[in-house]
C-alpha cells in the first residue's frame, strides 16, 4: 500500500474541484494508494519518474518516491501539463 502526498499545486488543483468531478478525482486517488493502480495511467515524456493518471477530462500528475506518490498537479486536460516543474 503506498502513501499520498499532495504538493501544495496539487492542494490548489483538488481545492478548486466542483463537486461533480470530485468524487471522481477521491476515487482515482484511493486507487493511487493500491501497489499496482489501474486505471489510464502513462509515464509523462520528458519526466522521468512522473505519471498521467486520466480521470474523464481531468489528469492527475503524480511521481513516485520511496513508498509515497506525490501528486503535483490536478487538472483540466487543457493545462495539466503547462508549466511543469
Amino acid at each position: 500500500m503506498m502513501h499520498i502526498a499532495l504538493t501544495n499545486e496539487g492542494k490548489k488543483g483538488y481545492a478548486k474541484l466542483n463537486q461533480p468531478i470530485l468524487g471522481r478525482i477521491n476515487d482515482a486517488i484511493e486507487e493511487l494508494k493500491k501497489d499496482s493502480p489501474v486505471g489510464d495511467i502513462i509515464p509523462l515524456k520528458g519526466h522521468p519518474g512522473s505519471y498521467r493518471l486520466r480521470v474523464g477530462a481531468y489528469r492527475i500528475l503524480y511521481y513516485e518516491e520511496n513508498e509515497t506518490r506525490y501528486i503535483f498537479k490536478i487538472a483540466p486536460r487543457g493545462g495539466a501539463y503547462r508549466r511543469l516543474p
